[in-house]
């Protein structure tokens, strides 16, 4: 992910002239975005860190200073919202220039969702059992396509389990996979005919100007979400948007921003 963002409309909208903006970067050399999520999601006190439900929180650590960024549900309702749009277009994630002095190529963006992660996961596999999506095809979870074989694919054997012995003693650690198969507000785009094709679960996630594949959430009676880090990339470039009505004040921000700057590049962008 390292040569270029996708144009067009995201979930949290247009970028703003003259505003500063964190990149991640996508290339042709770039690795699978699948190699920067953090599955299992990791839960978080997000009072504790200090983290306000918008903008970046920064976070000291020994390697680096890093960002915290709560990715908010209006415009990302689903975690997978974001996790598809960064897929097509890369991360392009407003900041303030204030926190930007402390960065360095080490740094990362830490990206938190207050829907990552299920408390009550066993619900969620006994309602997916229940909605008869035995044989049904489970997104594999990212940590699987990364080849960990430490971490579960919780999703399928949920799936196979005997309604007679009902044995829910598998491993329970929420997957970030299983976050495929909890979409609200897609499009419907199957029916009541056999095919996946015609799945009467299979949605279409929209996010911005991207449209994705996934599954409607089953039938939980309630879902106990909990605010966890999903995802950590590196940052690539820090971006100034042009604005041609005021292109004196835009070039001086763009100037102290490559003063502060510390081993990262700063462009200057029309859009």
């Amino acid at each position: 992910m390292t040569t270029h963002s996708g144009p067009g409309a995201r979930g949290c909208g247009l970028r703003i002239k003259g505003a500063v903006y964190l990149e991640t970067k996508l290339g042709p050399f770039g690795q699978p975005i699948e190699n920067f999520l953090i599955d299992s999601p990791q839960v978080i006190d997000p009072s504790a860190l200090g983290m306000r439900p918008r903008g970046m929180t920064p976070l000291l650590r020994e390697d680096a200073t890093h960002l915290l960024d709560w990715v908010g549900a209006d415009g990302y309702p689903n975690v997978v919202d974001f996790i598809e749009e960064a897929r097509r277009k890369g991360i392009s994630r407003r900041v303030l220039p204030s926190l930007l002095g402390d960065l360095t190529p080490d740094s990362r963006l830490l990206l938190v969702h207050p829907r990552a992660h299920v408390h009550n996961a066993v619900d969620f596999w006994k309602a997916l059992h229940a909605a008869g999506r035995a044989g049904y095809p489970t997104v594999p979870c990212p940590s699987a396509m990364r080849g960990d074989v430490n971490h579960p694919n919780v999703v399928g054997p949920a799936l196979q389990l005997d309604t007679q012995d009902d044995d829910w003693t598998l491993p329970q650690p929420w997957c970030l996979g299983c976050c495929w198969h909890d979409v609200t507000n897609g499009q419907t785009v199957g029916g009541d005919a056999p095919g996946l094709a015609n799945h009467p679960a299979l949605v279409q996630g929209s996010v911005g100007d991207v449209h994705y594949q996934a599954w409607a959430r089953p039938a939980v009676p309630h879902m106990e979400y909990r605010p966890a880090l999903f995802a950590a990339f590196p940052i690539t470039q820090i971006t100034v948007i042009r604005d041609p009505d005021d292109a004196l004040k835009v070039n001086k921000l763009f100037a102290d921003v490559q003063d502060l700057l510390n081993g990262l590049p700063a462009f200057l962008e029309d859009q």
